[in-house]
């Protein structure tokens, strides 16, 4: 799909949900300090290439306006009618070495990087939209992410359950990085090749923990299938990747 295309879809969906009606935003997290721990797991499409584990700190801080959470912050802007309106930054964890499969054999590192920012939500307690789009901040491939979610949070107990649904559009600059093969990797059995931008579908599924006052619990998996570009890809076996997030919290 055409970049300007994506574009026009985007502004479409924010559009869209700046003008849902007064359905109120879900009431915000409760202010103050958090500590705690978690485990990332971001999952690598390469042949037999082991997951990425890595266990992190967590170090949380929600604010009037400030807000940061692990590995992501942000800055709320005033109320604009039902529109929940942020400046973001988050951590990106995918990457990938030369020795993590065969099929990467001679291949330069591809880095974890950060992107920074906005996002726009709307919806009742019931129904969550999500519209955001990222530039990435520090020169590996300064691409861009655009993103729209539905999610459809309910209790269970005293968990909340979240599933969601939705699309990521991948610029060129980004697929190739982490998905191409460049001229000087390029083997008899592994062509050069730039994927181009794609449309990928996700689906995800979260769990939070709602039974104490300070203590809290996080369990998000999420699974991307990519388009059809990424799956030409001739480092690329299987539709898709995994991630996800396990932590633990403690509001001070």
């Amino acid at each position: 799909m055409p970049r300007n295309a994506l574009w026009r879809l985007f502004l479409l969906f924010a559009t869209f949900l700046l003008i849902l009606g007064p359905t109120a935003h879900a009431q915000g997290p409760p202010t103050g300090w958090s500590l705690g721990a978690a485990t990332v797991v971001s999952g690598k499409p390469y042949g037999d290439a082991d997951y990425d584990v890595m266990p992190v700190p967590f170090i949380g801080y929600e604010g009037e306006r400030f807000f940061f959470r692990g590995l992501g912050l942000g800055w709320r802007l005033p109320d604009a009618g039902p529109v929940s309106t942020e400046l973001v930054a988050r951590a990106r964890m995918q990457s990938f070495r030369a020795s993590d499969d065969p099929v990467l054999a001679g291949m330069d590192t591809r880095r974890r990087t950060a992107e920074g920012g906005v996002r726009f939500s709307t919806g009742p307690r019931w129904l969550r939209l999500e519209a955001s789009v990222y530039q990435e901040l520090l020169g590996r491939h300064d691409g861009q992410v655009l993103e729209a979610r539905v999610s459809l949070p309910f209790p269970a107990g005293q968990w909340i359950v979240i599933p969601s649904v939705g699309v990521d559009w991948q610029s060129a600059d980004m697929t190739a990085y982490y998905y191409g093969v460049r001229d000087g990797e390029a083997t008899g059995e592994r062509p050069a090749y730039s994927p181009g931008a794609s449309l990928n579908r996700t689906v995800g599924l979260g769990l939070r923990y709602r039974g104490g006052e300070r203590a809290g619990v996080i369990v998000q998996v999420n699974r991307e299938f990519f388009g059809g570009t990424l799956r030409d890809s001739p480092i690329v076996e299987g539709g898709g990747r995994w991630s996800g997030i396990v932590g633990f919290s403690w509001r001070l």
